[in-house]
């Protein structure tokens, strides 16, 4: 601001006042016209809104995507070990194909997710459902994983070279994902929890 007079002040805007009236506005120095209109809002942000949450949730689907390519990869590198007879190999195929069961629920568990999102009836208990969907999806990766155990075991009771870091490779995956489902399931049931009453 650019003083006139001693006692008057001059705005950006144009409007001259005198000093008394001199305004401060989230720690600005505003004049009392221009503190009375509204600020507009900061050039490229976007309003929060329930919506905005579907994009991550889009990148989640296109992740269990590529997820289910590599799970078919595994089974057919489970078919290629059992042509070979390759001990344990018939794990690895029961494994991965409980584990494209798991993704296929984990999809449709994020898709609801999505629908639910973007509904205009929105409720929060409408997450329970799709939450606990996904946590079955989780589940069947864990139970994959713990069948996916044989073929490591095989090939540590075969002295393959680095079998026993496979072994505990694996047996981290089945803690993770079993670290996934437990999650999704205790958030899908505090979904369905009532807002509490104030007192």
């Amino acid at each position: 601001m650019s003083e006139v007079p001693p006692s008057s002040l001059t705005c950006p805007a144009g409007h001259t006042f005198p000093y008394e009236q001199l305004t401060t506005r989230e720690g600005l120095a505003v004049c009392p016209v221009c503190d009375r209109m509204p600020w507009a809002a900061a050039p490229g942000t976007k309003p929060w809104s329930r919506t905005l949450l579907t994009s991550p949730l889009l990148v989640l689907v296109a992740a269990l995507v590529m997820f289910f390519v590599e799970t078919i990869g595994g089974v057919a590198i489970g078919t290629t070990y059992q042509n070979d007879h390759v001990g344990g190999a018939g794990w690895l195929i029961a494994g991965s194909a409980v584990a494209l069961l798991g993704i296929v629920l984990l999809g449709l568990g994020v898709a609801r997710l999505i629908v639910a999102l973007r509904s205009d009836s929105w409720s929060r208990p409408m997450l329970s459902v799709p939450l606990l969907v996904t946590a079955g999806g989780a589940a069947l990766l864990v139970v994959g994983d713990l069948l996916n155990l044989g073929l490591n075991i095989a090939f540590v009771n075969a002295s393959q070279p680095g079998a026993s870091w496979q072994l505990v490779a694996q047996v981290f995956d089945v803690l993770f994902f079993t670290g996934i489902a437990g999650a999704l399931t205790l958030v899908g049931l505090l979904a369905r929890r009532p807002d509490p009453v104030a007192a």
